[in-house]
């Protein structure tokens, strides 16, 4: 992979763990409200590379903005959840 790509993985990776305020608000709720969270950084990302994917394997863009999904990767995330059975 060439050096642009892999730039774009770790400003990726930069921009998930910048929101560590708003994902602590939502673990506070998901614990008051007793239901399962699903962390897409722990999907997305290589914590030890300090590098997230953007691109699902057929190079379809993962995220429209940073933090919805596109159609493509709506269905690369949820392919990884079931296949990690991640939701019972």
């Amino acid at each position: 992979k060439d050096k642009d790509y892999i730039d774009l993985k770790k400003k990726y990776y930069s921009n998930m763990v910048d929101n560590k305020n708003l994902n602590k608000e939502i673990i506070n709720v998901s614990i008051k409200y007793n239901f399962d969270l699903i962390h897409k950084e722990k999907i997305l990302c290589n914590f030890d590379n300090k590098e997230c994917d953007f691109l699902t394997k057929n190079n379809q863009k993962i995220l429209w903005d940073g933090h919805h999904y596109t159609i493509e990767g709506a269905k690369h995330i949820g392919k990884i959840i079931y296949n990690q059975k991640l939701i019972n």
